[in-house]
């Protein structure tokens, strides 16, 4: 079903037609508010998930996302929750997490093919607790004290089960995402006949077996990103994980292919 999207911008509302909802700003290359979408460098989609989470996804007009922030208000003066930044192909850069205004929790700076990370800062209401260095392995300390990055050991004592698809497990997952992807029109008159892109999704299933916390650790372009969030968010409930004989969340990265024939 196509829904009018308005855009607003600092000086006026423009409507749009497309397949999504949500308030959509506009930019030109100087990142300063327009109106004219031709002319438009970059655009935002501000997307409310509740009454205290307002996502704003970045793009480049005919390409991958730019940056993603969060806030606690829709006037986006709160930074509170997920902050990340994307190279021009639209692989993750660097990712980190905002409590009202202030760096908290793990700030990831760089990442490796396989998603494993080069740096990270840790933080504490805005307070800088410790860097680390995963290529030398050195954690360093605000205090200027050093030590070296044991490499984590798992407790072999522990009993895990992975998260499983209610409905036929790893077959059935691939079953759904095969028959309710779509690939878009607009992603398919971007990317052009004969050609293929993906969308990197990481994504959590609770101990209630439901899908949350979805994230795009690499972004093809605004209507196939859409797509892929879609998917997830209406996905049939997983059976949880388990750690030691309980119900345990269990992380879920994958790539969702979007291919576009002759």
């Amino acid at each position: 079903m196509k829904y009018k999207l308005t855009i607003f911008l600092l000086f006026g509302v423009i409507t749009l037609e497309a397949q999504t909802n949500g308030k959509f700003f506009l930019f030109n290359k100087e990142w300063s508010s327009m109106q004219d979408f031709d002319k438009a460098t970059y655009f935002m989609q501000q997307v409310k998930e509740n009454d205290t989470t307002f996502t704003c996804r970045y793009y480049q007009k005919n390409g991958p996302m730019v940056k993603w922030e969060t806030y606690l208000d829709s006037n986006m003066t709160k930074p509170n929750g997920l902050f990340a930044w994307y190279n021009k192909r639209g692989d993750l850069d660097s990712i980190g997490y905002t409590n009202r205004g202030r760096k908290n929790l793990t700030w990831q700076y760089g990442f490796k093919p396989d998603g494993a990370v080069i740096t990270a800062e840790e933080y504490q209401d805005g307070q800088l607790v410790k860097r680390i260095n995963y290529k030398t392995k050195i954690i360093s300390y605000p205090s200027g004290n050093e030590e070296k990055l044991e490499d984590s050991k798992e407790n072999k004592n522990d009993v895990f089960k992975k998260a499983e698809f209610i409905d036929g497990g790893i077959d059935g997952w691939v079953k759904y995402v095969t028959e309710n992807l779509k690939t878009p029109e607009r992603y398919i008159s971007i990317a052009g006949p004969n050609s293929d892109g993906y969308v990197g999704v990481s994504f959590e299933i609770n101990k209630m077996g439901k899908v949350n916390k979805i994230f795009l650790y690499h972004s093809a372009e605004w209507s196939a990103d859409n797509e892929a969030i879609r998917l997830l968010n209406n996905s049939p409930i997983w059976i949880p994980a388990e750690k030691n004989g309980l119900p345990a969340e269990y992380n879920f990265r994958q790539k969702l292919t979007f291919r576009v024939g002759l």
